[in-house]
C-alpha cells in the first residue's frame, strides 16, 4: 500500500512476490493485493472506507508515513496486523498493538551493542564516554542502563565537555585491554577522540571501540583509526553476500530479472517471508508467535517486543560490524 513510480512499484510487487513464490512452494496458499495510495491522505482514507479490508490477514506499509498512520488506525478497528517495511517514528505503536516496525529504532540498536559489549568483554576495563551534544544525552542514559544490567556492575557514564587528551586518559587503563563505547553522533568529537586511542595505543594497551550506527556516515575518519581501534557500530540492514543463502538468492534473482536485488528487495522478502510463515504455522496466535519467534534472514532480523500492554512491536534486532585490517566483518 504505497505510492512510487511505475518503474520502482513494479519492483516491490516482483520483490514481495519472490516471498509469495517461495511460501507457494511449502504448500502455502497466498493471496496478495497491491494498492496505490498516490502518497495522498484523502486516496487512503477513501481506501480505508470504500475497499473491503476486514478478510486480510495482515498489510504491508503504505511507506508515507501519514498514510501508515491512517491505515494503522483502520488496521486497529479491524484487529488486523500492520507492517511499516521502512523507517517510521515509535510512537505509532503506541495504543495500537496491531502495528509492527520491521526497522528497528536508533535507541532499539543502542540496546543491542550495549548487551553485546556487555557480554563479550566484561573481563576488560568497561569504559562509556558520551558528548556535551544534548541529542546524545537519551542515547547515553539507555547504553548505560542496558550496559551495567549486562555486565553487573554499575558503569559510569563520562561526559567529555572538551576532547583533551587528559579528559579520556584518566578513565583508561595503560597497558591492558579497555572496551570503550563512545556515544556521539558529531563527527568532529568521534575523530578527536579516536585519534587520541590510536596515540595511546601499543604493544600492552589495546582498545576494542563501540560507535553508533551514524558513524557509517561519517566521511573524515581515519581508515586506521577504525581498523587498528576494532571499531564496532550498529546498522539496521545488512546482506552477507558471503553466505549460502544471499547468493542462492542473488543468483536467482539475476537469472530471472537480469538484474542485481537491492537492499529492498532483500527487506520486502524477509518482511512477505516472516509474516507469511508466522501466520500460518501460529494457528491464529500470532501474539504469543510473533514474540517467540526471531528471525535471521537475508537482510532483517526481526526480534520483536511488544513495548506496552496495548501498544505494537518493535524490532530489537539487528547487526553489529567491526572493522578489521581484513576488512568489515559481521560479530553479531
Amino acid at each position: 500500500l504505497h505510492r512510487v513510480d511505475r518503474r520502482q512499484r513494479q519492483m516491490c510487487i516482483r520483490d514481495r512476490n519472490k516471498a509469495v513464490d517461495s511460501l507457494t512452494t511449502r504448500g502455502h496458499h497466498v493471496e496478495v493485493k497491491y494498492f496505490d495510495t498516490e502518497n495522498d491522505t484523502n486516496t487512503c482514507k477513501k481506501l480505508c472506507t470504500q475497499e473491503e479490508l476486514s478478510n486480510y490477514h495482515f498489510f504491508v506499509g503504505p511507506m508515507f508515513q501519514v498514510n501508515f498512520k491512517i491505515l494503522a488506525e483502520k488496521a486497529k478497528s479491524l484487529g488486523v496486523p500492520i507492517i511499516s517495511p521502512v523507517k517510521v517514528s515509535s510512537r505509532l505503536l503506541l495504543d495500537n498493538e496491531y502495528v509492527f516496525k520491521s526497522l528497528p529504532s536508533s535507541p532499539s540498536l543502542v540496546i543491542n551493542e550495549a548487551q553485546y559489549m556487555g557480554r563479550q568483554f566484561a573481563d576488560s576495563n568497561v569504559v562509556l564516554f558520551s558528548g556535551g551534544a544534548a541529542k546524545d544525552k537519551r542515547a547515553a542514559e539507555i547504553y548505560q542502563k542496558y550496559l551495567s544490567n549486562t555486565v553487573g556492575d554499575s558503569i559510569p557514564n563520562h561526559r567529555v565537555w572538551q576532547t583533551n587528551i587528559d579528559n579520556f586518559k584518566r578513565h583508561l587503563k595503560l597497558g591492558e585491554v579497555n572496551t570503550v563505547a563512545i556515544v556521539s553522533s558529531d563527527e568532529a568529537f568521534v575523530s578527536s577522540a579516536l585519534s587520541h586511542f590510536y596515540g595511546l595505543q601499543d604493544e600492552e594497551t589495546h582498545f576494542t571501540v563501540f560507535g553508533m550506527d551514524s558513524w557509517e556516515n561519517f566521511g573524515s575518519i581515519d581508515f586506521d583509526y577504525l581498523t587498528e581501534l576494532n571499531v564496532v557500530y550498529s546498522k539496521q540492514q545488512y546482506v552477507d553476500y558471503s553466505s549460502e543463502l544471499a547468493r542462492n538468492f542473488v543468483n536467482g534473482y539475476r537469472q530471472e530479472y537480469f538484474s542485481d536485488p537491492s537492499i529492498h528487495v532483500f527487506s520486502a522478502f524477509d518482511i512477505g517471508w516472516y509474516f507469511g510463515n508466522m501466520f500460518y504455522e501460529s494457528d491464529g496466535d500470532w501474539k504469543n508467535s510473533v514474540s517467540s519467534k526471531p528471525y535471521s534472514g537475508l537482510s532483517l532480523k526481526f526480534d520483536f517486543v511488544k513495548v506496552g500492554a496495548e501498544s505494537g512491536y518493535e524490532n530489537r534486532g539487528g547487526f553489529l560490524l567491526q572493522y578489521s585490517t581484513k576488512g568489515l566483518n559481521l560479530v553479531h
